[in-house]
């Protein structure tokens, strides 16, 4: 008998508790001061990564190339365009 009764005590002891978990939840989710609390929470991360992302160097890398050709005249006499002398 004495065990009978322990074990009906235990289960209506687990469903209550279970009961005011999921209630609890429930009261949770809905609360809108903790979701406002939340999103401000969630607010101030992001503004905390843009701040410390500021702190980093920023590096940027530019390239540019170009090629220059200089032609040198190589006659002591008439002009001839054959006499030119290209280097690049």
């Amino acid at each position: 008998m004495k065990k009978i009764i322990f074990l009906m005590l235990f289960i209506s002891i687990n469903g209550h508790a279970t009961d005011l978990i999921n209630l609890y939840e429930r009261a949770k989710q809905h609360n809108i001061d903790i979701l406002n609390n939340q999103i401000d929470i969630n607010i101030a991360n992001e503004s905390l990564k843009q701040t410390r992302s500021s702190v980093f160097p920023e590096i940027n890398f530019n390239a540019r190339a170009s090629e220059t050709t200089i032609e040198r005249y190589k006659s002591l006499g008439s002009y001839d365009p054959s006499n030119y002398d290209r280097d690049t």
